[in-house]
């Protein structure tokens, strides 16, 4: 007989958040040098989206 509570497992809106509150990501790879490597992780994920994401805006203003 197993009458203990059941508690745990996976339930929505568990989990780590991001740093700067994005969400709806997708993984996506992108190959760089080891130096590269380095300084992105050092750099954090929400400031690589935030360059990432200014390179996109200029690019749309720059092809209007």
């Amino acid at each position: 007989m197993d009458d203990k509570p059941q508690r745990g497992g996976a339930r929505q809106g568990a989990g780590r958040k991001t740093a700067d509150g994005a969400s709806g990501l997708v993984p996506a790879k992108v190959m760089v040098s080891p130096e590269i490597k380095a300084w992105l992780h050092s750099i954090g994920q929400a400031r690589i989206r935030a360059i990432f994401h200014a390179a996109h805006q200029a690019e749309q203003r720059d092809g209007e």
